[in-house]
Formats: C-alpha cells, sequence, structure tokens
C-alpha cells in the first residue's frame, strides 16, 4: 500500500485494507475497487 492507501490485488486472499495508527477509534471509511472483477467479502478486527 502506498502512502495515499492505493494498493494492489494480486491474488485472492484476504488483505488487509484499512491501517489504523495511534488508539482504536471509531470511524467511517471507503473502499473503492478501481478495476473489475474485486470484491470485498471479509473483513476481520482484532
Amino acid at each position: 500500500m502506498d502512502g495515499r492507501g492505493n494498493g494492489t490485488v494480486t491474488q485472492p486472499r484476504l488483505y488487509q485494507l484499512i491501517h489504523q495508527p495511534g488508539p482504536v477509534a471509531e470511524r467511517t471509511f471507503e473502499i473503492v475497487f478501481l478495476d473489475p472483477g474485486v470484491q470485498a467479502y471479509a473483513f476481520t478486527f482484532g
């Protein structure tokens, strides 16, 4: 992932999409996939 939050999906697997430095706080975020065929189907927090 680059400094602007852009990354590349290279294989079918789980990717960490959110990196939150500092204390955990409630956030609102949007995930946008620029290429067809990419889907977000699982989130893990912990």
